[in-house]
């Protein structure tokens, strides 16, 4: 819905292009590049539980550089996903803003450079379960994702030998809070999982004729993670 140009679903293995984890298969999202004419485009939609959802996308390209800009918003009020029969009837709500970029230079026929960016910023009011007393109006995930690249494509002698070579940084930020309140005194808490990837990775491929190439390539990746758990029986230090 965001910048999205089209979905490729490949299956087997794939670690070839798409790197080692990629042992059963790879859904490829391909977002959208700016063309030649500046495109803008709007989407707005209301519906029940007081749910909205809005959309802007930008498009288009200047001289040798071209980009494409998205931002989204949904929100909804939602509903008790604990039994209402057992006098749970507090809405849990769901928020979600997002955003992505997509910038080129091309520098000539055979070079350009690309850097793109994607965000993801979201909170849930979710319950601690479903019986008597399972409503918590206080008990929250919040999610946060990254992620940016930056990559060189060249093209030498006539198309037959293509290289690509990129950075990219990823990280993901989940948070479990849970504050004090008259019907669950004692369940406070706050978990936190943060993670970060960094790979770089360069890819060359030789085309002998239209139906022979030959790829290969090399591939490097750092992944680091941390949780922690804040246990507080007091609010005011949470």
């Amino acid at each position: 819905w965001l910048l999205i140009h089209r979905v490729e679903i490949l299956r087997g293995p794939q670690s070839t292009l798409y790197g080692s984890e990629a042992i059963g298969g790879v859904v490829n999202v391909i977002t959208k590049r700016g063309g030649k004419e500046n495109d803008v485009s709007i989407l707005a939609e209301a519906g029940s539980f007081n749910s909205l959802r809005a959309v802007l996308n930008a498009s288009g390209s200047y001289s040798n550089i071209y980009y494409a800009v998205g931002i989204a918003r949904f929100e909804t009020d939602g509903f008790s996903a604990a039994g209402e029969k057992y006098g749970n009837t507090e809405d849990d709500g769901y928020e979600n803003t997002g955003a992505s970029l997509r910038v080129g230079l091309v520098a000539n026929e055979a070079l350009d450079f690309e850097v793109s960016a994607h965000m993801i910023d979201s909170e849930a009011d979710i319950d601690l379960f479903g019986g008597e007393g399972g409503d918590d109006p206080n008990y929250t995930s919040e999610y946060t994702q990254m992620f940016v690249r930056g990559q060189g494509h060249l093209v030498l002698f006539n198309d037959f030998w293509e290289q690509r070579a990129g950075v990219s940084f990823s990280e993901h930020d989940r948070d479990y809070i849970n504050l004090s309140d008259a019907a669950h005194p004692d369940d406070v808490y706050h978990n936190k999982f943060d993670s970060d990837i960094l790979q770089a990775d360069w890819q060359s491929d030789l085309r002998f004729s239209e139906s022979a190439a030959l790829t290969f390539g090399l591939e490097s990746e750092e992944q680091s993670g941390k949780t922690e758990t804040l246990e507080r029986h007091d609010t005011d230090t949470l």
